[in-house]
């Protein structure tokens, strides 16, 4: 991405800045699941499957034209179904 600064005092005075964005990990915004036992007053427990899911995110390309094929919905329904499977 480029700026152009132009300075009040003198407008034909022109200064560019390039600005180059660097890669974003979105690991930490990945969804992510886990199992909370709760006493479910009776002496016993109930077992509670929670998904955190900080942002939503699809398919994102990078300038050499790699692509990062995530997306929320298929990571959203690998953890359900393990949660399935842990009961």
């Amino acid at each position: 991405m480029r700026l152009t600064l132009s300075p009040a005092s003198d407008r034909a005075a022109r200064n560019t800045i390039s600005l180059v964005r660097d890669e974003i990990k979105l690991d930490d915004q990945a969804a992510k699941a886990k199992l909370i036992e709760m006493p479910d007053g009776r002496g016993g427990v109930t077992r509670l499957g929670v998904i955190d899911l900080p942002s939503f995110y699809a398919p994102v390309g990078s300038p050499n034209g790699q692509v990062t094929p995530k997306y929320t919905s298929v990571d959203v329904a690998k953890l359900v179904k393990k949660l399935n499977r842990s009961g």
